[in-house]
């Protein structure tokens, strides 16, 4: 069984999901940049505070060796008063051949490792570099155990040069940044959230109330302004539809063509407002004795139609009895009144055929005296 599904319904799902897919990509990307900020912004506070410190105890002489003995010893002994915390998990010092001449773990102290990667960035630019450190390099061994940190370089310039004759490498914990950018990331998701909803409902709004009145025009030049019934236009669509379904599947359909008797005589007697009172009443009868799947229509003037889907001739008879017996034994405001009616019945019919067959039968409905249902002959389609 296929489901129908509107369009308003079609565009709210699909608009919604897209406005989803749009919020996460929004709340991804801006969460990238907020991280990279946030590392940039901490990597150059760190920079200018500890190259300050360090830039005094370090001259150019020191760059060349690893230090050893008291040198080592009064230099680590600053670094931990001064610089090392609870935010900053371990430093470096390397010189420009790649040799970690400090560290405040002695065991990767005097290690030469290849320049590469951030390290020779900030010799080529000297800059400070940041990133997430991966911990996957062969230096960073030592500080696996210390969890997920952030890896600053700073080049360094001794007091007594003016050359970038080395690097701090200062990593901190990243925890601290981790969770400001968590708190970024709730802030932005809300605010997304919050936008994008505002924004899927008033295009959901706007559509909605395009998809209003497209249906509302639709229905208007489709619909009898008089009698709220289809008008000749939709039966003829209507009719062309059963027509191919006839011609494919050979199951037949019905049409009965029904003319108010003496209408204009009731028109003139009680004037137009009452002749309109009694056609919608008629439409109304007419409703009554049909199926749902049946067509009935303002054909014009005082006349109207009945197409009948999947039906036979005795079956389409039964209906056209109903509807001369409703409004011939029920009265209306100002008296009473009947309906001639013309029938035909056909399987692969044309439509210009069925209607003229109809309107033939009527017309021998009216010459009989009215009041009464006539019967066309079953005709073929001579183009099947």
């Amino acid at each position: 069984m296929r489901l129908s599904v509107s369009p308003l319904k079609q565009f709210a799902v699909f608009s919604f999901f897209s406005f989803v897919l749009l919020g996460v990509m929004l709340v991804w990307f801006l969460s990238g940049q907020i991280e990279k900020e946030m590392a940039a912004a901490t990597a150059d506070m760190v920079g200018h505070q500890v190259s300050a410190m360090i830039r005094a105890q370090l001259s150019a002489a020191d760059m060349g060796e690893p230090m050893t003995g008291k040198r080592y010893a009064a230099f680590d002994a600053f670094l931990r008063h001064r610089i090392l915390s609870s935010q900053i998990a371990r430093v470096k010092v390397w010189n420009r051949a790649g040799t970690v001449i400090y560290s405040d773990d002695p065991a990767l102290v005097g290690q030469v490792f290849p320049v590469e990667g951030e390290l020779r960035e900030v010799f080529a630019a000297g800059e400070a570099v940041a990133t997430v450190a991966s911990l996957k390099k062969a230096e960073n061994a030592h500080e696996q155990e210390l969890g997920r940190l952030l890896e600053i370089y700073v080049p360094m310039v001794p007091s007594d040069s003016n050359e970038v004759l080395g690097a701090y490498e200062v990593y901190l914990y990243y925890a601290p940044i981790a969770s400001a950018v968590q708190r970024a990331q709730t802030w932005i998701w809300g605010s997304v959230a919050v936008t994008l909803l505002a924004l899927w409902g008033c295009l959901s709004w706007v559509f909605a109330r395009a998809s209003r009145a497209i249906v509302r025009q639709r229905n208007l030049a489709i619909t009898d302004p008089l009698t709220g019934l289809h008008n000749r236009r939709r039966l003829l669509e209507q009719l062309q539809g059963e027509r191919e379904r006839s011609k494919r599947y050979g199951t037949p359909f019905a049409l009965i063509l029904v003319d108010v008797d003496l209408f204009k005589d009731y028109n003139d007697a009680f004037g137009h407002p009452a002749g309109d009172d009694a056609l919608r009443e008629v439409a109304r009868r007419m409703l009554r004795c049909v199926r749902g799947l049946d067509t009935v229509a303002r054909y014009g003037g005082d006349e109207f139609a009945i197409l009948l889907p999947a039906i036979g001739l005795a079956g389409a008879e039964q209906a056209a009895d109903r509807v001369r017996e409703l409004v011939d034994t029920q009265p209306f405001a100002h008296g009473s009144l009947t309906v001639s009616q013309g029938l035909a019945c056909h399987s692969g019919s044309a439509q210009n055929d069925i209607v003229a067959a109809a309107d033939a039968a009527l017309y021998q409905a009216k010459s009989l005296g009215r009041n009464r249902v006539s019967a066309a002959t079953t005709a073929r389609d001579g183009s099947s």
